[in-house]
């Protein structure tokens, strides 16, 4: 079997086959986040809560508008 394919199902791999027993977000632990990152990082995850609770307060004045 080809690498890809193993990887992809790993209950296929041949016990005697190495090569894809590490977990691909162990990359994740060992790459920094530079303090730009984090920076831009942050400012999404603001955006990203005031769209949501934009979108929240315009259903329940919409749901409290229409009962009334």
């Amino acid at each position: 079997m080809g690498s890809t394919f193993a990887c992809t199902f790993p209950h296929l791999r041949e016990p005697t086959q190495a090569g894809c027993d590490s977990n691909p977000r162990d990359r994740l632990i060992d790459m920094a986040m530079t303090p730009e990152q984090r920076k831009s990082n942050v400012r999404l995850g603001l955006i990203l809560a005031s769209v949501a609770c934009a979108v929240l307060i315009g259903f329940v004045a919409k749901l409290m508008l229409l009962n009334s």
